[in-house]
């Protein structure tokens, strides 16, 4: 301690470091496991998993909604991996094409669907 009673910043930083590392440490309930997703935050925003819009390369399907972690399986019906390319192509599907998911019509959105 010095004469103004306040600790150089290298022994206060060392102090906090080691109060904040023995509180996680001992913390059952870590924030990032098993923590539920977050609500919509703005009523105006829809969220981008609430959208019905495909797209060539990426969109809304099992795949993608395991890798964000809102599925646990990214199975299709068919029992395949469920992916753009697979909705494009599998058997179960309603038929659609590229120009069916350019301007969105009954097919795209029985396509999206699946």
């Amino acid at each position: 301690m010095y004469v103004s009673g306040i600790d150089p910043p290298d022994i206060r930083r060392a102090i906090i470091t080691k109060a904040e590392r023995t509180e996680h440490a001992n913390d059952n309930q870590p924030p990032l496991h098993e923590h539920p997703a977050a609500q919509k935050r703005l009523k105006s925003r829809s969220s981008f998993l609430d959208t019905t819009e495909v797209l060539e390369t990426k969109g809304r399907c099992n795949a993608s909604m395991k890798k964000w972690k809102t599925t646990t399986s990214d199975a299709c019906v068919c029992g395949e991996s469920q992916t753009i390319e697979h909705i494009m192509r599998c058997s179960r599907a309603p038929q659609c094409n590229g120009n069916d998911l350019g301007e969105p019509n009954a097919a795209a959105l029985a396509c999206a669907n699946h």
